[in-house]
């Protein structure tokens, strides 16, 4: 009688197949998802954390900076605001509120308006007056470009085209609502005389930080799992069983 002895069963062993183009690819996507989604999760973060700058009344501020010109005005560059869109997407919307505050270093009060860049330009024709070219207060200074003229025809606080203006001695602050429209802002001596000298801060409250330091979040967090998942499945699609 002949027995016939079947030699036990070997147990499944994995074998790790070798990186084909599909493996590649999803790795590589995977971690391009993976980077991008935790840089947007900094990016957010540091978006929150911005809230922390703002002051009592909700504004982020420039620092302090020296405004001195021996002309008549000082100009701001155009302020370009274009809304497009449903009403919750309207420029004015994301940017909230603009505020200028001036205090004068010399003995003359100090006039802060802001109007439509057009009029303001018109106003400023014929008078001397510098135009910021560059704006670093803080660092550099203020550069300017001047404009030739003589002195203006009427003070400031006469004209009627102002949205927003200020005037006097002290601290003066011009508060705006950001509106479509081209806008410029001037900082004057009340009088309308030459000097002007005054500490100067601009602010905005930008509404928009919050929300975009939340969708960073959560698009970063999602992005960043779906890439870990991806890079996951990469390193595990190679193993088979025989």
């Amino acid at each position: 009688m002949t027995t016939t002895v079947t030699p036990p069963a070997r147990p499944a062993t994995s074998v790790r197949k070798g990186w084909g183009g599909g493996r590649i690819a999803l790795f590589v996507v995977g971690a391009v998802l993976a980077f991008i989604g935790a840089n947007s999760l900094i990016g957010g973060a540091i978006a929150l954390g911005l809230e922390n700058e703002q002051d009592a009344d909700g504004f982020y501020s420039t620092r302090l900076g020296r405004f001195a010109t021996q002309t008549y005005a000082v100009a701001a560059p155009t302020l370009d605001v274009t809304g497009t869109g449903p009403d919750g997407l309207y420029a004015e919307d994301l940017l909230g509120e603009v505020r200028i505050r001036a205090e004068a270093t010399g003995d003359k009060p100090v006039f802060i308006g802001i109007g439509p860049a057009d009029q303001v330009d018109a106003y400023l024709a014929t008078v001397n007056h510098d135009r910021i070219s560059e704006f670093d207060v803080g660092l550099f200074g203020v550069e300017y470009a001047g404009h030739d003229g003589g002195a203006p025809a009427t003070a400031p606080q006469q004209q009627t085209f102002w949205v927003a203006s200020d005037a006097g001695t002290g601290q003066r602050d011009v508060t705006w609502s950001v509106e479509d429209g081209d806008w410029s802002a001037v900082v004057m001596n009340a009088d309308g005389s030459a000097g002007v000298n005054a500490d100067v801060r601009a602010g905005a409250t930008l509404p928009i930080i919050h929300l975009i330091g939340v969708v960073s979040l959560i698009t970063g967090a999602a992005m960043t799992l779906v890439g870990l998942v991806m890079i996951f499945l990469a390193a595990r699609v190679g193993r088979s069983t025989r």
